[in-house]
């Protein structure tokens, strides 16, 4: 299993623009995702996170969100409101 952390930071002032979309975006997702903000570190940071069973299958689950109507939607707020973003894989090897 293949735990995948999309990590966004909205720029100043926007980190509740960000949430609200995300969260009208994730009861679209093909599969359960949590959606993480800050406590500490970094300020205005976003997470959401997933779990795959596979790198192959996080990359099929991707290119299905990115062809959907709600990501191509959103995608004009988020470019407006993110200043950066990166992706993290960890292999779960244990629950």
């Amino acid at each position: 299993m293949i735990l995948v952390r999309v990590v966004f930071r909205a720029k100043h002032g926007k980190v509740n623009q960000v949430v609200s979309a995300m969260k009208e975006a994730i009861p679209h997702l093909p599969h359960r995702a949590r959606l993480l903000t800050d406590l500490s570190g970094p300020i205005d940071t976003v997470v959401i996170e997933t779990v795959h069973d596979s790198l192959a299958a996080w990359e099929r689950a991707r290119v299905e969100l990115f062809k959907s109507q709600e990501y191509t939607s959103g995608e004009s707020v988020m470019e407006q409101a993110i200043e950066a973003a990166y992706q993290e894989y960890y292999t779960i090897e244990a629950e």
